[in-house]
């Protein structure tokens, strides 16, 4: 039986576990959409709704997206899997023609910019937390804006229209932006 020197064993366990650290650290990285998918859901955690709603006359919670990928239902899938405020997470994708009033947060894909200002009179109207990663939206009348720097996303909150739509947002959440529209 032919012994190894220690020096090489040590070499060879070190490199085995830069390589089992270098998978796991690419397998446990999320893609940007999963990232604003997470964000979104905790965005909910920290907002309040009016009760006088129709979307919040059900047992569910209702997760719509407007306009098409990179941002669509199917990022947002395992959101169902979970409950907030006691209620189940239903997600929708919808058209520009689909009825937004039974959504309780809608985000909005850089598609619809050209709907945008009816979009948001409509979601203002309903009490509906709007979120995009239009470039401007939170100064446009949006809710939340996702905000690539560098290699993280952060958000900016136009808190002024969370309470012209009746919303209430936490201080916590406000803290964590990195701008708030007042």
């Amino acid at each position: 039986m032919t012994r190894f020197p220690p020096l090489i064993i040590v070499v060879a366990s070190l490199f085995l576990m830069l390589q089992t650290e270098m998978v796991f650290a690419q397998s446990a990285r999320l893609d940007e959409n999963e990232v604003k998918a997470a964000y979104i859901y905790n965005f909910a955690k920290y907002v309040e709704w009016p009760v006088t709603t129709s979307a919040q006359e059900t047992s569910t919670l209702y997760f719509c997206v407007i306009g098409y990928a990179p941002f669509n239902a199917s990022v947002m899938a395992p959101l169902t899997e979970k409950q907030l405020k006691n209620r189940r997470v239903s997600i929708r994708e919808l058209t520009f023609d689909d009825d937004i009033s039974r959504c309780n947060l809608l985000f909005i894909n850089p598609q619809a910019r050209n709907n945008l200002t009816n979009i948001l009179k409509s979601a203002t109207e309903n009490s509906i937390l709007t979120v995009s990663d239009i470039k401007g939206f939170a100064t446009a009348g949006g809710i939340i804006e996702f905000i690539p720097m560098g290699n993280k996303i952060r958000f900016r909150i136009n808190n002024r229209s969370a309470r012209m739509s009746n919303l209430k947002i936490s201080s916590q959440l406000l803290n964590l932006a990195t701008s708030v529209i007042e």
